[in-house]
């Protein structure tokens, strides 16, 4: 958190003496860099500072979700880990992605610079963290939700042990918590995806034009820059466009699975195998309403596959206007 008050305020004091800032691009950063930073970074310090009960609050709700489940039946639960790969994958990009910083090499370097790129590098670390945090904790409920579809489908496959209306109920009940705690983390976490998802857009618009300003740079008889220079904008594309499709696909995998729950209890009560089911108001109630979590950015638009076609659409649209002006 103090990194990424350092960096903003460096780039407002001085945006053209910074290593991450060259002079040429100082005023892209100052209108568009250092007002989601702080975003970010005031959302960040509320949450830490003024919120500890209610992230202690979620934890407990989760733990207990989970241990309310494990009483019911002795499934054989799925786990996130493949998340703590990413989460690894992911930092090893951001950190050789900051290896390439323009003028890094040959940067005439000093205590302070050299205080600045690591508030830089610190300041990066942190952003990548908080995108996880909300997509790990999404996955964990996601992975509770297929452990109550795996309950009901394995108990529609015994026939001398179906589900009962008292399993079904309690399913019930374990599966608005999630829902329920699923809102709060979106609440939770709206105002720094906003500005998560706003840092991530301009980086692909501004890292996609020059990319494609390099290729045409062999049509206009220019000096092309050195493929190290292409290289690390197409890592700090893949890596914004990476993180896009990570956040959403968080939320996205956490409603499938709260619709393959809401189907399996559908063909449950269409199989008849337990025919006190079909008579049930609390499930009778639950299938027609069909609750499912929604997932927003401070309700400015959904976190879901279309945000990508939209972010995709207006790249295209800006390199276009930008090519023909410049």
């Amino acid at each position: 958190m103090v990194c990424l008050a350092y960096e903003g305020y460096s780039w407002y004091s001085a945006p053209g003496s910074s290593p991450w800032v060259p002079s040429s691009s100082a005023w892209y950063f100052k209108i568009f860099s250092y007002p989601p930073v702080f975003f970010v970074f005031l959302s960040h310090v509320t949450q830490n500072f003024v919120c500890k009960k209610r992230i202690i609050g979620l934890f407990e709700a989760i733990v207990e979700i989970e241990t309310s489940l494990e009483s019911l039946s002795s499934v054989e639960y799925v786990h996130a880990g493949r998340q703590r790969k990413i989460l690894v994958f992911m930092m090893m990009v951001k950190v050789f992605n900051l290896c390439g910083i323009q003028d890094c090499w040959t940067y005439e370097w000093s205590c302070l610079k050299v205080v600045k790129l690591l508030a830089v590098v610190m300041s990066r670390i942190t952003l990548v963290m908080i995108k996880f945090q909300f997509a790990i904790t999404l996955h964990a409920l996601r992975d509770l939700v297929l452990n109550m579809t795996t309950l009901i489908r394995r108990g529609s496959k015994h026939t001398g042990s179906p589900v009962t209306c008292l399993d079904v109920e309690r399913l019930l009940r374990l599966y608005n918590r999630i829902c329920s705690v699923s809102q709060t983390v979106n609440d939770f976490y709206s105002y720094q995806l906003l500005g998560v998802i706003v840092m991530d857009y301009v980086n692909i618009n501004v890292n996609a034009y020059r990319i494609v300003t390099y290729f045409s740079s062999f049509f206009n008889d220019e000096e092309p820059l050195s493929l190290f220079w292409l290289f690390v904008r197409f890592m700090g594309f893949a890596q914004s466009t990476f993180v896009l499709f990570i956040i959403v696909g968080a939320c996205a995998a956490l409603q499938n699975a709260a619709e393959q729950f809401n189907k399996a209890l559908y063909r449950q009560v269409v199989s008849g195998v337990n025919h006190e089911l079909q008579y049930n108001e609390i499930l009778s109630a639950h299938l027609t309403v069909a609750r499912s979590p929604i997932f927003t950015a401070c309700g400015f638009f959904y976190l879901n596959y279309e945000m990508i076609y939209s972010v995709c659409a207006s790249n295209v649209t800006f390199i276009v206007l930008a090519l023909q002006m410049f």
